[in-house]
């Protein structure tokens, strides 16, 4: 049990550290572009030119946008770039989680679990995937998943982050020689396998484009 505790902490830990990692860099250049852009922009639009409350700052954007694109996307996009940071690290931080449970526990774990889950709720119900609503067979195990008293928070989550991201539209759900738990666990253990090894790609990506706009824009401002 102590050491269940030490693992979980520990991986929640390291989940938080890095969701710090991307949110905090991502905040920050977004912070300090918008800043340096808004400083540099000042003299685009004067309020003593008869302009007044939100006409000045539809003036000053349009003004940016006509005389230099990529500041005015800096500006504007600020609270896009903000919101895929956030999205970016809350997708890392659950699959640090879940590729941390699998890669420490492993399918022997999680297969069994995912397997009870799916035949408790399929044994209370007479239907197959030819006659069921698929967004009704994925809300049910996910409700199965979080009612489920024998399963940690953790390992709930990443049972159900693999239910929401697998097909249950295909024929083996309806092949008599297997439960659909059997189809479902395997089905579940082979996305983990295959996709949730974390990555900082998405991350990399916004944060060089912010880069590559705000050096467009100190070009712009320097002709």
């Amino acid at each position: 049990m102590n050491e269940n505790f030490k693992f979980y902490a520990k991986l929640s830990a390291v989940s938080a550290l890095k969701w710090v990692l991307i949110f905090i860099p991502g905040f920050l250049i977004t912070l300090i572009f918008a800043l340096i852009t808004g400083f540099q922009s000042t003299d685009l639009v004067s309020p003593a030119g008869g302009h007044a409350g939100i006409a000045v700052v539809y003036v000053y954007l349009v003004a940016l946008a006509m005389s230099n694109p990529c500041a005015f996307a800096i500006l504007i996009g600020a609270p896009v770039f903000l919101t895929l940071y956030f999205l970016i690290a809350n997708k890392v931080a659950i699959q640090t989680i879940i590729f941390g449970i699998w890669k420490n526990k492993g399918a022997h774990h999680v297969e069994p679990l995912v397997k009870n889950v799916v035949d408790r709720y399929a044994a209370k119900r007479d239907w197959t995937t030819k006659t069921m609503s698929q967004a009704k067979l994925r809300a049910g195990l996910l409700d199965a998943n979080r009612k489920d008293p024998n399963t940690s928070g953790l390992t709930k989550r990443a049972i159900n982050y693999a239910f929401k991201k697998i097909r249950l539209d295909e024929t083996e759900l309806n092949n008599e020689s297997l439960t659909m738990g059997d189809v479902i666990s395997v089905r579940v253990t082979h996305y983990i396998s295959e996709s949730t090894q974390p990555g900082f790609t998405a991350f990399w990506i916004v944060f060089v484009l912010q880069v590559v706009l705000f050096i467009c824009s100190q070009v712009f401002f320097n002709r």
